[in-house]
């Protein structure tokens, strides 16, 4: 007779799988925990004050179709939103920094928008879940982290007129802002490792250079999800084409009357 398979029959590949699964529920419930924080952050959001936004338009004109929002549980802005597009700034931020600075500061956002940033660090988030189990795909994504910020700042300092000190100061002012407790799990910006991120992008700034990473980043990605996938696969195909295990029934004992 054929009985189930014993829970030690299931084999390496098989507790791989099933470690493989917890690790995935449990990041994605943290997932979905951080974006609805992020979602009550931005319902308790208040719009700028007019005098703010029509400043904020006059610098960057491209900003009168979004909303411009603010907070003071955000320790930096952030933009968030694909169809209804919002760029979310610290309480007291705007007033904070010069008419150059803040140009920057919007123009890095808007960029964010404008390069579809945000869809893609939705899916950078998935992939993060699915193959977690991969140490140098976490390397990785800090790696697009960052390249993705420094495209952004470049792309914002080009309308600095060649003077990049702006940008620079501009990053300061916010490192230097209050620290705020609540986080918003999809803000577009690295929060890795922040000091030494905030060094990086503060000298590419100053120096800039020409820089391939974003090309050696996505090649590695690529790879390592090829990598991730086939052992996935084989752990699946393993377990369900594991055999059941026979099992002799036990000897009866007969005892003599």
């Amino acid at each position: 007779e054929l009985l189930a398979a014993r829970p030690s029959s299931l084999g390496l590949q098989g507790w791989l799988f099933l470690a493989w699964a917890c690790g995935v529920v449990l990041l994605a419930a943290g997932f979905a925990r951080g974006l609805m924080r992020t979602q009550k952050v931005l319902r308790h959001a208040q719009p700028l004050c007019h005098a703010e936004a029509r400043r904020i338009h006059r610098l960057v004109p491209a900003t009168r179709a979004l909303r411009l929002l603010e907070t003071d549980q955000l320790a930096s802005p952030a933009a968030w939103g694909w169809k209804d597009r919002r760029i979310v700034l610290p309480t007291g931020l705007s007033g904070a920094l010069d008419d150059a600075q803040l140009s920057w500061v919007l123009r890095h956002e808007l960029a964010h928008h404008t390069r579809r940033d945000l869809p893609l660090s939705l899916l950078q988030r998935l992939v993060q879940i699915v193959w977690w189990f991969h140490p140098a795909l976490w390397w990785w994504s800090q790696r697009i982290e960052l390249t993705r910020e420094c495209a952004c700042d470049e792309q914002a300092a080009r309308s600095l007129s060649g003077d990049r000190r702006p940008a620079a100061t501009a990053l300061l002012a916010v490192a230097e802002g209050p620290r705020r407790t609540a986080h918003v799990a999809l803000a577009l910006h690295s929060s890795t490792d922040p000091i030494r991120t905030m060094k990086t992008r503060i000298t590419r700034l100053l120096q800039p250079r020409p820089s391939r990473l974003a090309g050696y980043a996505t090649a590695g990605l690529c790879a390592l999800l090829a990598a991730g996938s086939l052992l996935l696969s084989q752990s699946v195909w393993a377990l369900d084409t594991q055999e059941p295990v026979e099992v002799e029934p036990p000897e009866e004992i007969v005892e003599e009357v």
